[in-house]
């Protein structure tokens, strides 16, 4: 449930479900947040540093700095900001209801915190990977050969891969639910609560994403499209919307970064989630 950001050394906007941006007005790669507060998760150290991504989980928030190193804030009740101290530099991390997953610059899966559902536990024989993602209580990985892996709570069927799945190129994990973009650009998802009627996309997916019960899909024209639960409006998406570089999924909210570089919110907004701060400025990369 996160836009992964992998630039270095840039002006960098990088977009998470808590809604955590870096931005070239406070400078590059530098982290904001804002909506929820529970537990402090926006509470951005003084010390953090630019960063190249950020994810915001449900109680906490992570990040990866230019160097690679690893920072969590927010609750720490299931140990999901107790860092690994043997934790190498990464290149990517999600987060989930109360558990970490990150991807070192060798391929190698490590996930930490609530591990009440085996979300935690990597399976040995994952080998190297190039994506991962985490949902409610369970993770998803993508290996090099583009095949899909997933672990943890398995109620709904969110760790059941399609057998005919073929080769990914990216994966994304919604609460309850589990959806990937294919190396063709279409979609497959599965699970409960989830939106398993993906519609007809006008051009190949280049990413997806799941917020609690809808999905987003972007596709290589910057073309945004939302579906499922529009209860709060998160799946409607702004007629005025332009060709966006890339997007991120709350739990009911959406949010997207355009080819202009300004930053678009829509859905639930109970707590001021949507409310882009007014001196943001303009997004470069993403």
């Amino acid at each position: 449930m996160h836009l992964r950001s992998l630039v270095r050394n840039v002006v960098l906007c990088s977009l998470a479900a808590g809604a955590a941006i870096s931005t070239p007005s406070h400078g590059a790669g530098t982290v904001v947040c804002w909506g929820n507060n529970n537990f402090g998760k926006c509470d951005v150290p003084a010390d953090l540093g630019p960063c190249i991504q950020v994810a915001g989980g449900g109680t906490f928030s992570a990040a990866i700095r230019v160097d690679g190193a690893v920072a969590c804030w927010g609750s720490n009740a299931n140990g999901q900001c107790a860092v690994p101290a043997d934790l190498g530099p990464c290149i990517d991390i999600a987060t989930g209801g109360s558990f970490a997953i990150a991807l070192d610059d060798n391929g190698t899966v490590v996930c930490w915190g609530n591990n009440e559902a085996g979300q935690c536990e990597v399976p040995e024989d994952l080998g190297p990977c190039i994506d991962v993602d985490a949902g409610a209580a369970h993770a998803v990985a993508l290996r090099s050969d583009g095949s899909v892996v997933c672990w943890g709570l398995n109620d709904f069927g969110q760790c059941d891969v399609p057998a005919d799945l073929g080769p990914c190129i990216q994966v994304a994990a919604g609460a309850l639910f589990t959806i990937v973009v294919k190396a063709d650009g279409t979609l497959g998802c599965w699970g409960g609560s989830g939106p398993h009627d993906v519609p007809e996309l006008p051009n190949p997916c280049v990413q997806a994403d799941g917020g609690n019960t809808f999905a987003v899909a972007l596709t290589d024209d910057g073309t945004i499209t939302c579906w499922g639960d529009n209860a709060q409006g998160q799946c409607a998406v702004p007629g005025d919307l332009g060709p966006c570089l890339g997007m991120a999924s709350g739990s009911f909210h959406m949010v997207a970064i355009q080819a202009d570089g300004t930053i678009v919110c829509w859905g639930a907004n109970g707590t001021g989630q949507c409310d882009v701060p007014a001196d943001l400025g303009p997004c470069l990369q993403v």
